[in-house]
């Protein structure tokens, strides 16, 4: 992966709640959006009869697995079903981010401060991304795998599409996450920790 200019790693990290919260909006009518467009397609394939059937079976997609994402908020409302449009993601884990060779060459510096990249601060506001993403220092998992997406976000090219897991929504979950709680990815659900974390993870080739 190639290193990104000291600029760039500052505007990573630069506070943007306003972005935040419209990636949040935009995410899920994008979700909306991409729901009604498969239906539609649903609908065309099966006028055409049987011969739509192995096409279909690639638009009804099973459970989400490793190297295939979608967006969260069509995750949530889709999942009870085992029915979603998914991606190609090839988002990193915090341990593959940590078997990289070496935190000076990630997309943001890995001494950048977590209270640099995030906000609220954990409760050691010095703490640098590369201690909090590191499985085996045991913090919060939500703040290990929102620094490992944010890294996959910031990457150049994306290691995970913006639609589905964007620099400022990774913010927009630590955010809510730790002022609230949890995270709604759609109105009227609210995802726990585990629940953040399992989503996170889908990202991950």
């Amino acid at each position: 992966m190639n290193r990104v200019s000291i600029d760039n790693e500052s505007a990573s990290c630069k506070q943007e709640p306003m972005a935040a919260e419209s990636a949040h909006q935009d995410s899920a009518v994008r979700a909306r959006d991409l729901e009604r467009s498969v239906a539609l397609g649903r609908r065309r394939l099966l006028r055409g009869g049987l011969g739509a059937a192995p096409i279909l079976a690639t638009l009804a997609s099973g459970p989400v697995s490793a190297g295939l994402c979608t967006t969260g908020s069509a995750f949530a409302s889709l999942n009870a079903s085992g029915t979603q449009t998914s991606q190609t993601c090839g988002g990193r884990s915090p341990a593959t981010w940590m078997a990289s060779g070496g935190s000076g060459g990630w997309p943001i510096n890995g001494n950048t401060l977590f209270s640099a990249c995030f906000s609220p601060a954990m409760s050691d506001s010095t703490l640098k991304i590369k201690t909090v993403l590191d499985p085996s220092k045991g913090y919060d998992p939500v703040a290990c795998n929102c620094v490992a997406a944010l890294l996959n976000a910031s990457a150049s090219p994306p290691l995970t599409p913006a639609s589905i897991l964007g620099a400022a929504y990774v913010k927009a979950i630590w955010s809510s996450y730790k002022n609230k709680g949890y995270f709604e990815p759609t109105a009227g659900i609210q995802w726990n920790g585990g629940q953040i974390v399992d989503w996170i993870t889908t990202t991950y080739s």
